[in-house]
């Protein structure tokens, strides 16, 4: 994969056209297999109790994220890893879930379920934005509970 990182042309001042054109590329590898957190809506992290923060931190550090699409893949054997890892037990695990939904930090689309990329992204910044069609509905709720 290569990344543009330096562009810069000269133009001709009466007819509008290209007389020289530079242009940098550089070859990159795997630069964005990391997840980034979005300061702009991080006041409803807040909002969350401990262990919605133990679950999250959980999903986030075990990448039980898709690369690109932060599809949350939550099968009965990774619901048992959180649990073991963090001494929680299972049924807190779906209560917790549940609960991210309602809080808009969990987003869940014809029964796939996706951390919302207004608050965390895997992937790509292009892939990301293609993914804000999922939070339109995003708000912050003050009385969730």
């Amino acid at each position: 994969m290569t990344r543009k990182i330096f562009e810069k042309s000269e133009y001709d001042t009466n007819t509008g056209e290209v007389i020289k054109s530079i242009s940098i590329t550089k070859k990159v590898k795997d630069v964005e297999h990391f997840v980034q957190t979005y300061c702009d809506d991080l006041g409803s992290l807040l909002k969350c109790s401990k262990g919605e923060i133990d679950l999250l931190v959980s999903i986030i550090n075990m990448k039980f994220m898709e690369f690109d699409s932060n599809e949350i893949i939550l099968n009965s054997f990774r619901r048992g890893e959180i649990a073991t890892k963090t001494g929680m037990k299972l049924s807190s695990i779906y209560n917790l879930t549940n609960s991210l939904k309602k809080k808009n930090i969990i987003i869940d689309s014809k029964g796939r379920i996706f951390l919302n990329p207004k608050l965390f992204f895997y992937g790509s910044e292009i892939a990301r934005l293609k993914m804000f069609s999922l939070s339109i509905d995003y708000s912050i709720c003050d009385d969730c509970k």
